[in-house]
């Protein structure tokens, strides 16, 4: 762990409102031979930042060189910022090729998403709702858990971004429906055309292909929805995005 760029054993945190109540953000990217989307990362948090009203910001280029110098290469990157800390955690990339070709198996999270909630499309250090519910879901035998909104459309899975099949169409939910819109979102988005609409659950049982999206799992292919099984062709959508985002560096 770096903190303030510097090796750290934990025991120089600085005690603020972060670790007390919460009060910072978080990134967590995947590296290869480097950071993937790390300037499109760093925005996102410095945006976060603002909206929690801290004056830190984080530097792409200062990461950059860190991880260049630590040598990082095929690993999971996390920022952590608080008023007063800036931390750098590294963990092993947690996705086995056999998970891609089972794919994700989602269950309905208790809790519903608030579309109207103020911090829904942020990621803060208070992450409890989204880890509550994937652990519910785990408890369940399902790989993640599925957010519906208090309408009962389709918000976000409690890891990332969901997108579906429809008719020979590519729909995500939109933003308004309460979500954070992700750094693997926003990339699909710009690399195939996609409907951003409300999406019932009816409707997503009965799609084509289903994914999840996320920067550490990339383009998983959802294979069953709260014991429902789920389309998965071997040629398709969900199989070209996951061949685009393997080229990228």
């Amino acid at each position: 762990m770096l903190r303030n760029g510097i090796p750290s054993d934990g025991t120089d945190l600085v005690f603020d409102d972060g670790l007390a109540f919460g009060r910072g953000a978080f990134e967590t990217l995947l590296v290869t031979i480097r950071p993937r989307f790390l300037d499109r990362h760093c925005a996102r948090l410095n945006a976060t930042l603002s909206r929690l009203g801290l004056a830190c910001r984080v530097d792409p280029s200062a990461i950059a060189r860190l991880a260049d110098l630590h040598n990082l290469r095929h690993c999971v990157l996390k920022i952590l910022v608080t008023e007063h800390n800036e931390l750098l955690v590294t963990r092993p990339l947690p996705y086995t090729a056999a998970q891609y070709r089972q794919g994700f198996r989602l269950a309905t999270a208790k809790t519903r998403r608030h579309a109207d909630a103020v911090w829904v499309a942020h990621k803060t250090l208070n992450y409890l709702e989204n880890l509550t519910a994937r652990e519910e879901a785990v408890q369940l035998g399902a790989d993640d858990a599925l957010f519906l909104n208090e309408r009962g459309d389709i918000a976000e899975t409690s890891s990332g971004n969901l997108f579906a099949v429809m008719d020979d169409r590519l729909v995500t939910p939109d933003p308004s429906c309460g979500l954070l819109p992700g750094i693997l979102r926003a990339w699909v988005m710009e690399t195939l055309p996609v409907a951003q609409e409300r999406l019932s659950y009816a409707a997503l049982l009965h799609a084509q292909e289903v994914f999840v999206t996320n920067s550490v799992v990339g383009v998983m292919p959802v294979s069953s929805i709260d014991g429902i099984s789920v389309r998965m062709p071997d040629t398709g959508v969900t199989r070209t995005l996951s061949d685009r985002l393997a080229a990228l560096p």
